[in-house]
């Protein structure tokens, strides 16, 4: 295998050396935890959404919430092609009463994603429009949340060299 992966990158263009025997040594024991996963692509998501599978979940109560995040994400991207920028950020420093006022315009373009998806008579969680708003085009707070711990998670493992994996 070893060979194969050097004379791969050695066609491409890189340094042979620049992928350790170790690594690819590591790299296989662990293949057979691999799944691979294939997704619409955005392009294929925004030109033809999956409608059914969209009404379905969002009438499932456990995907429910998850759901409010994609119909306000679309949102956001209409949103900012009506406005040109992001909800929640303004050219002076913002203030509660400057959120306020693109959390009406931001539940206007979730309903008319809804209706586009046609699930007219849904609604959507009042607070998660306002903090859709509050975060202003940065990353959504769970994600950022998520991010730190795996950030973190790599600090350990190179702090503490006792650490090793569970699998």
């Amino acid at each position: 295998m070893e060979h194969r992966v050097k004379s791969i990158l050695k066609r491409i263009g890189r340094d042979p050396e620049s992928i350790s025997r170790a690594y690819i040594k590591t790299f296989c024991k662990n293949t057979r935890k691999l799944k691979v996963c294939r997704y619409r692509s955005m392009e294929e998501e925004f030109s033809s959404p999956a409608l059914s599978e969209v009404q379905k979940y969002f009438a499932d109560e456990d995907s429910c919430y998850a759901m409010n995040f994609y119909v306000l994400l679309r949102a956001v991207d209409r949103l900012a092609a009506s406005y040109s920028r992001l909800p929640g950020i303004f050219d002076s420093i913002g203030s509660t009463s400057e959120i306020v006022e693109d959390v009406p315009r931001l539940k206007a373009a979730a309903v008319s994603v809804l209706s586009d998806m046609g699930l007219k008579g849904a609604s959507l969680s009042e607070d998660l429009v306002t903090e859709v708003c509050r975060f202003a085009g940065a990353e959504i707070h769970p994600v950022a949340a998520f991010i730190g711990g795996v950030a973190s998670q790599e600090v350990i493992k190179a702090c503490y060299p006792f650490f090793t994996e569970i699998y």
